[in-house]
C-alpha cells in the first residue's frame, strides 16, 4: 500500500468542509418563495401543479418548479427584479400574482386553485389571468377569457378575441391574412368548410383557440420549410364535451319568399366524431366555405409548379363558363348536406377522418355594367347588360387514413373524388360608343353549356425515422386525374356602325360547341435528412413529376339540316396535348438552436415541355432549367416576441388555356387567343412576420410585410380594333410587384373594465403591365387604411364593438393619363348586442362603404343595416324565436367599382334586398357515458 502523508486527509477534509459552508451560506443567503398548492373544492394538496416564476418586464421565464406530494413548491427569488408568479393546473382556473421581493423571503402560504367547471361569478382571484398565451410559433386563446352569450357560436367567440375579423360570409381574417383551415383538435371537420365549424360548433365546448402556420406534412416532418404555409385555426374541445351529442334545428320564413332552413347532429365520444347537416335556403346562406373554387376547381383550366416544386393540375369546365358559386350577386337558392366521421384507434396508432358533401345551387343574376376602355389614342365607352340563370350540382367524398406503424414508420393515405354537374345560360346586350358617344357596335349574345367535371385524387406519405436521432426518411406519392365534358350553343348577333352612326356591317354566330378535358400527374417526392450535430442538418429531396393533359375544343357551324350542327369550324376548333415531365432535386440546410432556427437551400428543376397541335401535326418539344431558392429565418428574442423573415422563388408554368393555340368566341365581341410560345414565369417573394405580446399588460402587437416581382409574368396584349371588337392574347411581360404591409396593435383599457381597443393601418402597392394595341400600359395601384377598433361589454346589458376604416386609393395608368384617379373611401361597422330582462335580446348591425367621386366614376355609397329581436326559453336558453330584418334601409343595390390595367368599370348586379324573417332556433345537447 503507498504511503500517504497526514496531512493530505487533513487538507481533503477542510476542502470539503469549506466547500459544504459555501453552499449553505450561499442557499442561506438565496432569497426563496414558497407556497403550498391546494384543491378549493375537495380540501386537498394539489401534486405536480405548475409554478412558474416571470419577469414583470418582459414575461421571461425567471424559474420553475412543480408542486410536491404535500402540494408544497420552492422557488428561488430574484431581489432587483419586478417579477409575478403564475400557477397552472390541467381544468383549473389559473392562479397569477405579482411578487415584491424587498430583500426577504416570501411565504404565500395556502393557494387555492378553482376548478373551471365549478368558478362562479362571485369567486374573486387576486389578478385576472390574461386570455392569451404564446407558445413557439402558435398564439394559444383561453376561450373562457372571453365572455360570450349562452349557446353563442365559435365564430361569436372569434370575434371577441384580438386580431381576428370575419366578414359577412364568415370568412376569417387573423392579424391581416386570410385563415385558410379551421380544424377541430388538430383534425379536419367536414373537410374544406371552415363555417360549418365555427356556425354550428358551440363556444362553450371550447377549451383553447390556437393560431399558427401550418405546414405540409413533410414540411412539419422534416423541419425544412417547402413554402407551404396555411394560416390555421385549431379548436380545442374541453376534455367534458368530447363525450356526447349537441346540434342546432333552425326553421325560418319571411317576406318576398325568404326561408332560411339548417340542422346539424353531432355525437363525440372520446375519439369518435359523427356528424350529419343540412341547409336549405335563399338568404345567401349556401353552406359553402370561401374557398371552395380552389377546392373544387373552377373557371380556367390550370396546371401549376406549387412552391414546393410540384406540379398540381386542376381544370374547370370552360373558358367563360360559371364557376358554380355564389359570390353575392343574383338571388341564390341553396340545398345542401354533408356527413363526417372520425376516430382513432389502437391508442391513437390508426385514424380516420371522413367527409360526404352535396351542394345544390341555383342562382339568377341581372347585372348591368359600364365600361371606359383606355386606348391609346382614344376611349371608348361600353353598357351592358347581362341575364344569367345558372345551376350546379355536386357530390364530393374524401377520406385520410393515418397509420403509426410504430415508434419510427408511419404511413397517411389522402383520397377524395368529386362530380359536378353544370347547366348555364346567358343572355348579353352589349352597346358600345365612341368617345363622341356615336355608336360603334351593338349587339345580343346566348350562350348555353351543360357539363360534367369529375375529379379524382389519391396520395400517401410514408415516414421513417432511423435509430440517429435527427435521420429521417419520406416518400410522397400522390395521383390526380380530372375529366371534363361539356356541350353547349353559342348564338349571337352583333352590328357595327361607321363614324356617321350608320350600320356599316354585321356578324351572325350560330354554333354547337363541345369540349372534351382529361388530365392527369402523377407525383413522387422523396426527403432525406442527414444531421450534421446537435443543432444543424442537411436535407436532400428528389422527386419527378409526369403531367398529361389534352383538350379537344371543337365548333360546329349548321349544314344543309337547319336542325343538325355537323359543319366544323376549324377556325374556332382544335385538338390539343399538353405534356409535362419534371425532374427535381434539392439540398437544404438546416440550423436550430433555442431561440434561432435558420434554413436555407434550392431546388433545380428540369422541365421537358411536349405541345402538339393535333389539328396540324406540329410537334413542339421546349425545355427550361428552372430553380427553386428559399430561405427561411425564425428568431424568438423571448416566448413573446418572435420575428421570421422568409424567401421564395417559384416557378409558375403556362396553363392549358393559355398555351393552345384555339380562338374561343363565346363571346364575338371579346376573343381570345392562346399561345404557344408562352415561357414559365418566376416569383420572387419576400415576407416578414413580427409580433410581440406583454402578458402584463394584455397588449399584443404584430406587423406583416410581403413583396413580390415576377418575370415572365403572364398577362394580356389587347388589340381593339376600329368596330370595337376585342381580342385578347397571353403574353409573358416583365416589371411587375406588389408590396404589402398590415400592422396591428390591440390594448386592454385599464381605467375601463372590460374595454378593448386597438389600430391596424395596412398599406398596398402594386405595378402591372399590360398592352393595348401593342402599347405598353404601366398601371399603378396604391391603397392605405387606418383601421380602428373598440369594444366594450358589460355582463348581462350589453356587448359592443366599432370598426372605422378610412382609405385613400390612388390609380394611374400609362395609357389615357387623363383617367388617373385619387380618392377617399370609408368603411364603418357597428355592432351592438343588447341583453334585456326576462331573455330578450336586441342586435344590430352596420356595413357601412362610402367612397369619393373620381374623374370618371360617380360617387358610391351603401349602408347595410341588419337586425334582430329576439326571446329565449327554458332554462338553458337553448330555445331562440327571432325577427330577423336584413338590409333593413333598403340600400343594397349591388353596386361595384372598379379600375383594372386599361379598364374602368361599375356595375349594378341583381342581390338579396330588404326582407324580414321569423325564426326559430333550438340548440340541443346531451352527455354519453364512456363504456369499457
Amino acid at each position: 500500500m503507498p504511503y500517504r502523508h497526514p496531512g493530505t486527509n487533513i487538507k481533503k477534509k477542510l476542502s470539503i468542509t469549506f466547500t459544504f459552508i459555501c453552499i449553505v451560506n450561499f442557499l442561506y443567503s438565496q432569497k426563496t418563495i414558497t407556497g403550498q398548492i391546494n384543491d378549493s373544492i375537495v380540501i386537498g394538496n394539489m401534486q405536480n401543479a405548475s409554478i412558474v416564476l416571470l419577469s414583470s418586464k418582459d414575461s421571461i421565464i425567471l424559474a420553475s418548479t412543480r408542486s410536491d406530494e404535500n402540494g408544497i413548491f420552492h422557488l428561488p427569488l430574484n431581489d432587483t427584479l419586478s417579477q409575478f408568479i403564475l400557477v397552472s393546473y390541467p381544468n383549473y382556473v389559473d392562479f397569477y400574482q405579482s411578487i415584491h421581493p424587498e430583500g426577504k423571503n416570501i411565504e404565500l402560504g395556502s393557494i387555492d386553485l378553482f376548478p373551471k367547471s365549478r368558478l362562479l361569478d362571485d369567486v374573486t382571484v387576486r389578478q385576472k389571468v390574461s386570455g392569451m398565451k404564446l407558445k413557439g410559433d402558435t398564439t394559444e386563446f383561453i376561450a373562457d377569457s372571453f365572455r360570450v352569450q349562452a349557446n353563442a357560436s365559435v365564430e361569436d367567440l372569434l370575434k371577441k378575441m384580438p386580431g381576428f375579423q370575419i366578414d359577412k360570409n364568415g370568412k376569417i381574417t387573423a392579424n391581416g391574412q386570410a385563415v385558410k383551415k379551421v380544424l377541430v383538435d388538430g383534425e379536419e371537420f367536414f373537410g374544406d368548410d371552415p363555417t360549418l365549424v365555427t356556425q354550428n360548433l358551440r363556444a362553450d365546448m371550447v377549451d383553447k383557440v390556437q393560431l399558427y402556420d401550418k405546414s405540409s406534412d413533410q414540411a412539419a416532418f422534416t423541419g425544412i420549410d417547402d413554402g407551404v404555409k396555411d394560416k390555421t385555426v385549431n379548436i380545442k374541445l374541453k376534455e367534458d364535451k368530447k363525450n356526447g351529442y349537441f346540434g342546432k334545428l333552425s326553421l325560418g320564413g319571411g317576406t318576398r319568399g325568404s326561408h332560411e332552413n339548417q340542422g346539424m347532429f353531432n355525437k363525440f365520444k372520446g375519439k369518435e366524431k359523427i356528424a350529419v347537416y343540412g341547409t336549405a335556403s335563399n338568404t345567401g346562406r349556401v353552406g359553402l366555405s370561401w374557398d371552395d373554387a380552389d377546392q373544387y376547381g373552377g373557371g380556367n383550366g390550370n396546371s401549376v409548379i406549387s412552391e414546393d416544386g410540384n406540379v398540381i393540375t386542376y381544370f374547370g369546365m370552360d373558358d367563360d363558363s360559371w364557376n358554380g358559386q355564389y359570390e353575392g350577386n343574383g338571388i341564390p337558392l341553396a340545398q345542401t348536406a354533408g356527413a363526417h366521421y372520425s376516430n382513432k384507434w389502437n391508442d391513437n396508432k390508426v385514424g380516420l377522418n371522413s367527409n360526404y358533401k352535396m351542394s345544390k345551387l341555383s342562382v339568377a343574376g341581372l347585372s348591368t355594367s359600364k365600361v371606359q376602355n383606355n386606348l391609346p389614342t382614344t376611349i371608348n365607352y361600353s353598357t351592358t347588360q347581362v341575364n344569367t340563370e345558372n345551376k350546379s350540382l355536386r357530390n364530393k367524398v374524401d377520406a385520410k387514413l393515418n397509420w403509426d406503424i410504430d415508434t419510427s414508420n408511419s404511413f397517411n393515405i389522402i383520397s377524395s373524388g368529386t362530380f359536378k354537374h353544370i347547366n348555364t345560360f346567358s343572355s348579353t346586350n352589349t352597346l358600345t360608343q365612341r368617345e363622341d358617344l356615336t355608336k360603334l357596335n351593338m349587339g345580343q349574345n346566348i350562350n348555353t353549356l351543360i357539363g360534367d367535371n369529375n375529379k379524382f385524387d389519391v396520395g400517401g406519405l410514408f415516414k421513417h425515422k432511423f435509430s440517429k436521432v435527427g435521420r429521417t426518411l419520406s416518400i410522397a406519392l400522390d395521383y390526380a386525374y380530372n375529366k371534363n365534358l361539356s356541350t353547349g350553343y353559342v348564338k349571337s348577333h352583333n352590328e357595327f356602325y361607321n363614324n356617321l352612326d350608320e350600320l356599316d356591317s354585321t356578324i351572325d354566330v350560330n354554333q354547337y360547341k363541345t369540349v372534351n378535358t382529361n388530365a392527369y400527374a402523377l407525383n413522387a417526392k422523396a426527403i432525406y435528412s442527414e444531421p450534421l450535430s446537435k443543432f444543424s442538418s442537411l436535407v436532400f429531396n428528389y422527386g419527378i413529376t409526369i403531367n398529361n393533359s389534352h383538350s379537344d375544343k371543337l365548333s360546329y357551324n349548321q349544314g344543309n339540316d337547319a336542325l343538325v350542327y355537323d359543319v366544323l369550324d376549324s377556325t374556332y376548333s382544335n385538338r390539343y396535348s399538353y405534356d409535362q415531365f419534371v425532374n427535381k432535386g434539392g439540398i437544404f440546410f438546416n440550423y436550430k438552436k433555442k431561440k434561432v432556427q435558420f434554413n436555407l437551400g434550392t431546388n433545380v428543376l428540369g422541365i421537358s415541355m411536349d405541345q402538339k397541335n393535333l389539328f396540324n401535326n406540329i410537334d413542339r418539344k421546349r425545355n427550361f432549367i428552372n430553380w427553386n431558392p428559399s430561405a427561411n429565418l425564425n428568431y424568438s428574442f423571448t416566448t413573446q416576441k418572435r420575428l421570421s423573415i422568409r424567401y421564395n422563388g417559384t416557378t409558375n408554368q403556362p396553363t392549358l388555356d393559355q398555351i393552345q393555340p384555339i380562338t374561343t368566341n363565346n363571346d364575338p365581341l371579346n376573343l381570345f387567343v392562346g399561345n404557344a410560345n408562352l415561357k414559365p414565369s418566376f416569383r420572387n417573394n419576400y415576407t416578414v412576420n413580427y409580433s410581440d405580446y406583454k402578458m402584463l399588460t394584455d397588449r399584443d402587437f404584430y406587423f406583416y410585410m410581403n413583396y413580390g416581382n415576377t418575370k415572365n409574368q403572364i398577362t394580356t396584349n389587347t388589340y381593339t380594333d376600329t368596330s370595337g371588337k376585342n381580342t385578347y392574347q397571353y403574353i409573358n411581360v416583365n416589371g411587375n410587384y406588389n408590396l404589402n404591409f398590415y400592422t396591428g396593435v390591440y390594448l386592454k383599457s385599464k381605467k375601463f373594465k372590460n374595454l378593448r381597443y386597438g389600430f391596424s393601418p395596412s398599406t398596398y402597392f402594386t405595378r402591372s403591365i399590360n398592352f393595348t394595341n401593342n402599347v405598353q400600359n404601366v398601371s399603378k395601384s396604391a391603397n392605405y387604411t387606418l383601421y380602428m377598433n373598440v369594444s366594450k361589454s358589460v355582463d348581462s346589458l350589453f356587448d359592443a364593438s366599432l370598426r372605422v376604416g378610412p382609405n385613400y386609393t390612388t390609380n394611374s395608368f400609362s395609357i389615357q393619363s387623363s383617367s388617373n384617379s385619387k380618392y377617399w373611401g370609408l368603411s364603418l361597422n357597428p355592432e351592438l348586442d343588447v341583453y334585456l330582462p326576462l331573455n330578450f335580446q336586441i342586435h344590430s348591425d352596420l356595413e357601412y362603404q362610402w367612397k369619393e367621386k373620381t374623374a370618371t366614376l360617380p360617387q358610391t355609397s351603401l349602408a347595410l343595416l341588419n337586425g334582430w329581436i329576439g326571446k329565449k326559453f327554458f332554462k338553458k336558453q337553448n330555445l331562440l324565436l327571432k325577427l330577423y330584418g336584413f338590409d333593413i334601409l333598403n340600400q343594397n343595390k349591388g353596386i361595384q367599382r372598379s379600375q383594372n390595367n386599361n379598364t374602368i368599370s361599375q356595375s349594378i348586379n341583381a342581390t338579396i334586398r330588404r326582407y324580414f324573417l321569423l325564426s326559430l332556433t333550438w340548440n340541443f345537447t346531451g352527455s354519453i357515458t364512456n363504456s369499457k
